[in-house]
């Protein structure tokens, strides 16, 4: 078994070899459904995908409301669930960050230093915000500088300079642009815009300015090489709200209920992202939330092939990262979207693209392939990493 496990991986790699991993443009539908003569690819051989993030401080406190919930539920591969951490450092504390990362398999973010308002920042001050709590994490919580990805804005407060940065920084991703459907880059329900790279532009131009002018504010010719997970709102129908503020939903089994089933149904089933804060808002400390979120878990986890993720999943930024998404099939013996719906080949020309992109593969060596084994054997990549560090 574990040989077939390694001939499948290196079958799977060898068709992404040749792909740049974040080469993907704005679209709405997966490849395989989306380009004419290729293989269809069924809405149900499509995971459906569930996150959690958590933003603000990383500590003993909010670590245990948002275990809380985590802790009470397994994927169906027998894995705790787990969540994202956009990480404040001034509220933050290594030993918190080292617990969840290594021993929980949550993704840890960056979410600046102080939390300041970037808008009323100058560039120095904004590069800094950007960059300090990166090495933060890195140098100082030990966390691998390939597994520091994502970022969110404080108050979701952007702009092309905020997004330069990052790049600049090694950030892969940004989760803090808004979108809503009914708009031209989400034009239903069932049809929202994929996560995409914003080096072919800000595909959201309409949602840059949603919340106001300030939030954030976007240019038509700024090409930062950093995706973009968008940020999308609950609605309870076209351009209608049903959260005031975006995230913390109150009544949220309802509010996410609505979300997954939309979701659930539709062609390219988008992720349903339960985002909340903890003590900066008093949000999850309330245990009629928590006990919202899990009556919400207890019914979506019910349905066949949900998953609860982070976000290196939503977009897979390396080997290891693919080799995770590949054990989940494994496990759970759905290696027929890990092949058709992660890896399908993009098209030549607009507007192809990819949900999760491909990887690029400069060379397999003999550690990364023995670390890719384990990976099939264990729940997150953090464990692999330790059990390679010592050997």
């Amino acid at each position: 078994m574990l040989v077939y496990h390694l001939l499948l991986l290196i079958f799977v790699v060898g068709r992404a070899a040749a792909s740049n991993p974040y080469d993907f443009k704005p679209r709405h539908k997966l490849p395989g459904q989306a380009r004419k003569g290729s293989r269809k690819i069924k809405t149900s051989d499509i995971p459906m995908m569930i996150t959690f993030t958590h933003d603000d401080n990383t500590d003993s406190r909010s670590a245990k409301y948002v275990q809380d919930i985590t802790e009470r539920f397994t994927n169906p591969n027998g894995c705790k669930i787990p969540a994202v951490m956009f990480t404040t450092q001034r509220f933050s504390d290594c030993a918190t960050v080292q617990k969840l990362y290594y021993e929980k398999g949550y993704e840890i973010g960056g979410h600046s230093v102080t939390h300041r308002k970037t808008n009323q920042l100058s560039s120095s001050e904004k590069k800094k915000e950007v960059t300090q709590v990166r090495n933060w994490l890195v140098n100082e919580c030990k966390i691998p500088a390939s597994d520091v990805n994502g970022w969110r804005n404080p108050y979701l407060l952007g702009d092309a300079e905020i997004r330069k940065y990052l790049a600049d920084a090694g950030y892969l991703y940004d989760s803090s642009m808004p979108e809503f459907w009914n708009s031209k880059s989400s034009p239903s329900g069932s049809r929202k815009i994929l996560p995409y790279n914003m080096k072919y532009g800000i595909a959201q131009m309409q949602s840059c300015s949603w919340f106001g002018p300030n939030l954030n504010r976007c240019t038509k010719s700024e090409r930062p090489d950093l995706v973009q997970i968008p940020m999308y709102m609950y609605q309870r129908g076209p351009s209608k709200p049903a959260v005031k503020g975006l995230m913390d939903p109150p009544g949220a089994y309802k509010v996410l209920k609505r979300e997954f089933e939309r979701n659930y149904r539709s062609s390219n089933r988008l992720p349903v992202t339960i985002y909340t804060h903890s003590t900066s808002t008093n949000y999850l400390n309330q245990a009629k939330n928590r006990s919202e979120i899990k009556k919400f878990l207890s019914w979506a986890m019910k349905k066949k092939n949900v998953w609860v993720v982070t976000y290196r999943y939503v977009t897979p930024t390396d080997v290891r990262s693919h080799a995770l998404t590949l054990s989940l099939a494994l496990r759970a013996s759905l290696v027929r979207q890990a092949i058709l719906g992660l890896y399908e080949q993009p098209g030549a020309g607009q507007p192809d693209g990819s949900l999760h992109g491909q990887v690029q593969v400069r060379a397999v060596s003999a550690r990364l392939v023995a670390s890719t084994i384990l990976l099939l054997y264990y729940c997150n990549d953090a464990t692999v990493f330790v059990l390679l560090l010592h050997k």
